[in-house]
């Protein structure tokens, strides 16, 4: 299910990834046993119910969420690292924030929003090395060269 939801943000569709997440954290108690015609669920360990366990799940849905904040596994011809910002943000978060995510290049990305589809939105993005960006937010692309420990703001 973990797979499943990240395949469904790398597919641009929020939606659809928030809907595999809903159900693989939906718990299986109290019927005490996963019902799998149902879309099998979760323990109240939160460890993955579904056949056989697989440790995969848990992490392959946090892998998922944060697919649906950012994705940075393409590049221009250039070499540019795309970095996109909310690329399969699920119409049911109209507002909240996202600290810590990790992108290629060696950034660190701190997200807020406040309104559907992240119009209303602020990345603090935070560089480890240095290297050229291009990043793609809600409101438009930003071309930046970024310093190791420079920080960037975009809204």
């Amino acid at each position: 299910m973990g797979w499943r939801g990240a395949l469904w943000a790398r597919f641009l569709d929020g939606d659809h990834a928030c809907r595999v997440i809903r159900n693989l954290l939906t718990p299986v108690f109290p019927k005490g046993t996963p019902d799998y015609v149902a879309g099998g669920g979760v323990y109240p360990n939160l460890f993955d119910a579904h056949p056989p366990f697989q440790i995969d799940g848990n992490f392959g849905v946090t892998a998922a969420i944060g697919e649906m904040f950012v994705q940075s596994h393409r590049k221009t011809p250039e070499g540019e690292t795309i970095v996109e910002l909310f690329p399969a943000l699920p119409s049911a978060w109209t507002s909240g924030r996202i600290t810590g995510l990790r992108a290629q290049g060696d950034l660190t990305i701190n997200l807020k929003w406040n309104a559907p589809g992240a119009a209303d939105f602020l990345a603090e993005i935070t560089a480890g090395h240095d290297g050229s960006f291009l990043f793609r937010t809600p409101s438009g692309n930003v071309e930046k060269q970024l310093r190791a420990g420079e920080k960037l703001t975009l809204s």
